[in-house]
């Protein structure tokens, strides 16, 4: 920090310096500090989309849901084409309960940028929430297309699991796995998925 410290003492309109410190405060946990860099970022550059997305991500993170929407509405106004700023509004919806703002929002993320995975991940979780489990599988499915990633064949298995296909979800939950043997959860739900499975198979027990 001491760097860009130093870039602010010799420069104090460098609005690319104060936002850079406020992601450092950030990830230290200093998140006053970091409001304040990104708003002096603000104040030297009006149109820096990606300081209003960072204020806003602090905003959310302290539990000001409205301050934080109010910030990637700016950073979406200067930048319609922002992807990462569409998908952070749209978790805020959906952290409100508002699913139906937070799947259009996801949905512009993905007009944006037709590769961004995490906004097809975050969308299929808003549709398991409406129930629209079909829908939320074909995210994943984009998702994973996208890039073979352990969030999201874990999120397909559990939906293709509840919908008791379940030598399909064996084999997604199979992929976490792959890229981290120690996932709890996802041991958990496979091994359901096999007595799931094997119940189908071989008939249910009676007492």
């Amino acid at each position: 920090i001491a760097d860009l410290d130093n870039a602010i003492r010799l420069d104090g309109k460098f609005a690319g310096a104060y936002n850079d410190r406020g992601l450092v405060n950030a990830a230290t946990g200093k998140t006053d500090r970091a409001i304040a860099d990104f708003t002096q970022a603000i104040r030297l550059n009006p149109n820096y989309d990606i300081a209003y997305n960072n204020r806003g991500l602090i905003y959310r993170g302290k539990g000001d849901a409205d301050r934080a929407i109010a910030d990637f509405d700016q950073a979406v106004k200067v930048n319609p084409k922002y992807d990462v700023a569409y998908s952070n509004r749209g978790l805020t919806y959906k952290a409100k309960g508002d699913v139906e703002r937070a799947i259009a929002d996801f949905t512009q993320a993905i007009a944006a940028n037709p590769n961004y995975e995490v906004a097809y991940n975050n969308r299929g979780q808003a549709y398991r929430g409406k129930g629209q489990i079909d829908d939320a599988i074909k995210d994943f499915d984009a998702a994973i297309k996208i890039n073979p990633n352990a969030e999201s064949f874990y999120y397909r298995g559990s939906l293709l699991a509840e919908k008791q296909d379940y030598d399909r979800a064996i084999a997604d939950f199979d992929q976490p796995l792959k890229l981290n043997p120690a996932q709890a959860l996802a041991h958990n739900d496979r091994g359901s998925a096999h007595a799931a499975n094997n119940l189908v198979v071989n008939g249910s027990f009676e007492d």
